[in-house]
């Protein structure tokens, strides 16, 4: 566990300073900042001033499945309203999905410590679950997207909780190698990956996606992977959005059974 804390912190220390200098290219590309008020906000899901989140409840008779949302900014910045930035919580909705968005400790105060700021993640998820009956959720059907910083939550989590049936990630940052690939296993949930960043940018490498998809290939796991074409990863089909295609993703995972 200490040569685990010890490697985190070597990769992803460099990862704060280039964060905090550039913003992701998705940050840049998507503007928008404002959404549908929560249905509840501020929910306390453990210990600690920042474990906090927003929940929007789709209206539905049934049970509906839900998008937990884990922001960006190297792990020492951001906020979860930055949801509205890359995820459509209308769109969701209009679509009976419910969505929260999930703030979590920075790296100042937990003493740099990497792995506790992913456990509690995967606590945040587990109140969800826990919350399913009360929230009219469908505990089968819980899936968890995150940009940069939030994409690493995101996959280490799905590595370790059975709660999540579907994964979405935006830039995959530097750090994959270290904190997702060798956590990767059969029964992880399939993955999204939109990797709209350059060559030139050495936080979000488009390597970054590849290794993803690679580690997915070689247990037998369903990973798609969108670039631009001009990063070396197949671009998106044309007209399509990626937000509609992480969407229509996930509901493909939805429809089929969990092994």
């Amino acid at each position: 566990m200490t040569v685990l804390k010890i490697a985190l912190f070597l990769c992803l220390g460099v990862m704060v300073v280039l964060v905090s200098i550039a913003p992701s290219v998705a940050q840049k590309r998507l503007g928008r900042s404002d959404g549908p008020a929560p249905t509840h906000a501020n929910l306390v899901y453990a210990d600690g001033q920042r474990c906090r989140m927003d929940l929007w409840k789709a209206e539905s008779d049934s049970p509906t499945p839900l998008l937990i949302f884990f922001h960006g900014g190297a792990f020492k910045m951001g906020d979860k309203s930055r949801i509205h930035q890359h995820i459509s919580v209308n769109d969701y909705l209009a679509k009976g999905v419910s969505c929260a968005s999930v703030n979590y400790p920075f790296l100042d105060k937990t003493g740099k410590n990497y792995l506790g700021i992913l456990k509690v993640c995967e606590e945040a998820v587990g109140f969800v679950a826990e919350n399913a009956e009360d929230w009219n959720v469908d505990p089968g059907k819980i899936a968890s997207s995150g940009v940069s910083a939030g994409a690493l939550i995101t996959e280490w989590v799905g590595c370790h909780t059975e709660h999540l049936s579907a994964l979405g990630a935006i830039s995959q940052p530097m750090g994959t190698d270290k904190m997702v690939v060798p956590f990767v296993h059969k029964g992880v949930p399939p993955l999204f990956v939109h990797q709209p960043n350059g060559l030139g940018d050495r936080v979000h490498h488009p390597d970054n996606a590849a290794l993803i998809k690679k580690a997915y290939d070689k247990v037998g796991v369903d990973c798609t992977v969108w670039g631009t074409g001009s990063n070396g990863l197949d671009p998106r089909p044309e007209g399509k959005r990626h937000q509609d295609l992480m969407m229509a993703f996930f509901f493909e995972a939805w429809s089929k059974p969990i092994d």
